[in-house]
């Protein structure tokens, strides 16, 4: 093959190939090293009897070389699945339909995912027991349960745990939707949980031995 052949035809693969790559930048002012991150990497979205719902938006981070820096303006998002959930170019994500799929976040050749689960909302919370029958000295475990409209549990509820007087009662929380109540003196208090903005309650009597 002619030499000045060659070149040229090495000098075209080689524009090409930047060419291909440059394709593929979403941000060509990005930081070196760049590192993408959800916080959560696992997000709940609930179903609600409204037809437009407010988008959600997970905070995406980032770092280069291990340092926290601005996270790039050339974000490219997409969802796995479509048909449970949608994401706008702002990263807004709307439930669709029950289930779990991911959403990736991508700026140039990194990309961060996240796990997204597409449940229905919470309609009322319940308490077991209710009533708290016991006596002074009585350790009681309390349960509470976030349903929707199904009876179904809500999964990835926060709940929130009190009590109206807690000179009655001693509340300790053990895990996400259980406490341990101990009755500390005769009387009568009320345990409220709070779960999506719903609220359960469960009086408490107690009476001396």
């Amino acid at each position: 093959m002619n030499l000045n052949l060659l070149r040229v035809t090495a000098a075209a693969v080689v524009v090409g190939g930047a060419l291909a790559c440059s394709s593929d930048l979403t941000d060509p002012n990005a930081p070196f090293a760049l590192s993408l991150e959800f916080n959560p990497s696992v997000d709940t979205l609930f179903m609600t009897d409204s037809v437009v719902s407010a988008p959600v938006h997970l905070t995406l981070s980032a770092t280069s070389l291990g340092q926290p820096v601005q996270t790039p303006r050339g974000v490219e998002w997409t969802i796995a699945d479509s048909t449970i959930a949608t994401v706008d170019s702002t990263g807004g994500l709307r439930p669709v339909s029950l289930g779990t799929t991911t959403l990736t976040a991508r700026v140039n050749s990194e990309k961060a995912h996240a796990t997204i689960v597409v449940a229905q909302s919470v309609t009322h919370v319940l308490i077991a027991p209710n009533p708290v029958v016991g006596f002074v000295g009585d350790t009681v475990a309390i349960v509470a349960s976030a349903l929707d409209r199904n009876g179904a549990l809500v999964p990835g509820t926060a709940y929130a745990f009190t009590v109206t007087d807690p000179t009655t009662v001693a509340l300790s929380r053990t895990s996400t939707r259980t406490a341990t109540a101990i009755l500390l003196k005769a009387g009568t208090a009320r345990i409220d949980v709070v779960a999506d903005g719903k609220l359960g309650s469960s009086t408490v009597t107690i009476q001396t031995k």
